[in-house]
């Protein structure tokens, strides 16, 4: 299937006030085969993913680095994750190229994505990647492969696990950039049924694999963390890759409910059940936002989402009135439960305990 791009002339839209780009094209590095098609854009993608790699680089090995990067990418996601990648060099080294993009770790946005390619991650792109960079940008538009009215949106707003230094290039001089969004949420938030509210029944044909425990009464606790990768669209291909993965062990994803930044919540043992005895002796549930929160606190519409569940646990007699919030760090004392940003956030929240354990 082809995409159903506008023609446009290809050399006139590489030449930007003179200054050509010097794409390396998969032919010129000798890129394999995918392993898994790529999802094919139709439509002039509304966003730019800007990422950045870390690497001790030379101008000799690039070629390498992107053949080694398919290997692993093939391997761990089916395909290339980026759309292009730019060296220090000024060079632009093409990976899925314009018409598809791989949606492992992106939110849920059909986004191009593009990475520099740095020495450190928080060392700033050369002078020539970034000239590069915005020509490419330039020539996405002119190609009508990106909406002249796009956000660039930096990936660690996406996966905050790699957090980036304060003075880093992400998080200063690209902030002054066109079009720079710290807000990845694009809109088009899907509702099911009357509550935003999406029950198990509605996702996942597959019976509940373990024993589970019943609640006896209205749950006291709500503890809050964070899990994986922020999810902006499709969040539920997110549940039910993590149901598949955990379901080849003979068990069940481990948690009440995830929030999406898509403005929903999904129910997994929700509100009357619990796998073990850990959650029905200390009358609490468990909520996971999608997303690493270190640096950043989860969306307005997260929260929004959160906060509309809890207010139904309420009416439906499942949540006590006075219930209590709690950190999963009183479970675990890992910031890969909650980062430290939501960490904080939660303490501030008016229902917070410290006296969970």
């Amino acid at each position: 299937m082809a995409a159903s791009f506008p023609a446009q002339n290809s050399d006139r839209c590489y030449s930007s006030g003179g200054n050509t780009l010097r794409i390396v094209w998969r032919t010129g590095w000798n890129a394999a085969a995918h392993n898994v098609t790529p999802v094919i854009l139709t439509k002039p993608s509304e966003c730019i993913l800007a990422d950045g790699e870390s690497y001790t680089i030379s101008d000799s090995n690039y070629v390498r680095k992107m053949q080694t990067d398919q290997e692993f990418q093939n391997r761990e996601f089916g395909s290339l994750l980026h759309n292009f990648h730019i060296g220090n060099n000024g060079r632009v080294y093409e990976a899925l190229g314009w018409d598809s993009y791989n949606d492992i770790r992106g939110g849920g946005l059909k986004c191009l994505r593009i990475a520099f390619i740095k020495t450190t991650r928080d060392d700033p792109p050369s002078p020539e990647a970034i000239a590069a960079f915005k020509n490419l940008v330039k020539a996405a538009i002119c190609l009508g492969k990106l909406t002249g009215h796009y956000k660039l949106i930096p990936f660690y707003l996406i996966d905050d696990r790699f957090v980036l230094g304060e003075s880093s290039f992400e998080r200063n001089q690209m902030r002054k950039w066109k079009n720079y969004n710290a807000n990845p949420d694009l809109g088009e938030k899907p509702i099911f049924g009357k509550h935003s509210v999406v029950f198990r029944e509605e996702w996942s044909s597959n019976k509940r694999l373990e024993k589970w425990q019943n609640f006896t009464g209205p749950i006291k606790y709500v503890v809050l963390g964070n899990y994986y990768y922020r999810c902006f669209r499709n969040c539920l291909d997110e549940i039910r890759l993590r149901e598949r993965e955990i379901g080849k062990s003979g068990e069940d994803v481990h948690i009440h409910f995830y929030v999406g930044d898509d403005g929903l919540t999904y129910e997994v043992f929700g509100w009357d059940h619990a796998w073990g005895d850990y959650w029905t002796s200390r009358n609490a549930v468990s909520i996971d936002f999608f997303g690493k929160f270190h640096s950043y606190t989860p969306s307005d519409g997260a929260m929004r989402a959160l906060y509309r569940l809890l207010r139904l646990g309420v009416i439906w007699g499942k949540l006590s009135p006075d219930y209590q919030i709690a950190s999963y760090r009183k479970v675990s004392d890992s910031q890969d439960y909650v980062g430290n940003a939501l960490e904080e956030a939660i303490r501030k929240m008016p229902r917070y305990t410290d006296n969970f354990s």
